[in-house]
């Protein structure tokens, strides 16, 4: 989770451990969507990702997500057998990740050599401290889902109703991503994204 449970409900301005569970599945939902196509179109929760690249003949390798920022590269391996073992371990001396964009990795000793699926990388993703403007969208993020529950807990209309084929079904009124959170996030896209 991108923030505890105690600090997101002393923003909620929750006292009593009645409503924790569903804090928490908020709490994991929020982080879900402020990742997700609204939102930073990235991994913010800190974690492990393995990418099979293909060589262009380049110095430049592109990551599909920013390495996080206190850790770097774990490995990686250049195969045309896609073999990853010791000996085709590219030596850490050997590439350096740009310090600005930690989405590219240029390579120092030669190019990343051309084939199909032949570079396979392993790196951290996401924050192994989750930045505070982060930590800020997502308290927003929670308030807004927190305050359409409540709601609904009270009777007040926020509930929509679906009919198919006859069959009714009463859900939760989407209350879609915070717009303070979507500000913050845009900062975190990857190159690439508009």
């Amino acid at each position: 989770m991108l923030d505890t449970l105690a600090s997101v409900k002393i923003y909620l301005g929750v006292t009593v451990a009645t409503y924790d569970d569903v804090i928490t599945a908020m709490i994991v939902s929020a982080g879900l969507s402020m990742a997700g196509r609204d939102g930073a179109q990235r991994t913010l929760e800190s974690g492990s990702r393995t990418e099979i690249q293909s060589g262009v003949s380049g110095y430049r390798l592109y990551l599909a997500e920013p390495v996080d920022p206190a850790g770097d590269i774990t490995t990686i391996h250049v195969s045309s057998e896609q073999e990853w073992t010791a000996t085709n371990l590219v030596a850490a001396d050997d590439y350096l990740l740009d310090a600005n964009n930690r989405e590219i990795v240029e390579r120092l000793d030669a190019v990343w050599p051309r084939s199909q699926r032949n570079i396979r990388v392993v790196y951290p993703i996401g924050f192994a401290t989750t930045p505070g403007d982060v930590r800020l969208a997502l308290w927003a993020q929670v308030a807004r889902m927190y305050s359409a529950w409540k709601a609904a807990q009270e009777g007040r209309d926020i509930l929509d109703t679906e009919t198919v084929e006859g069959w009714s079904q009463k859900y939760l009124a989407h209350t879609g991503l915070d717009p303070a959170a979507a500000d913050i996030l845009r900062r975190y896209r990857p190159l690439g994204m508009f």
